[in-house]
């Protein structure tokens, strides 16, 4: 929906996706989840939450 609707590039819209889909890992079968993963994806990629929180008050403005 927010890439539909051009908040995000579409590019970005698929990083969104990507951690929507970790995040259910975590939340649904966090047993099966690899802590070096959790751990890579903390350390990598916690920019993405940056640009997100950026450009949702960037349209709240």
């Amino acid at each position: 929906v927010l890439g539909e609707n051009k908040l995000f590039p579409e590019d970005f819209t698929r990083t969104l996706e990507k951690m929507a889909g970790f995040r259910n890992r975590l939340v649904h079968v966090y047993s099966n989840v690899d802590d070096k993963i959790v751990h890579e994806f903390l350390r990598t990629r916690l920019g993405d939450l940056e640009l997100f929180k950026k450009r949702v008050l960037e349209f709240l403005r």
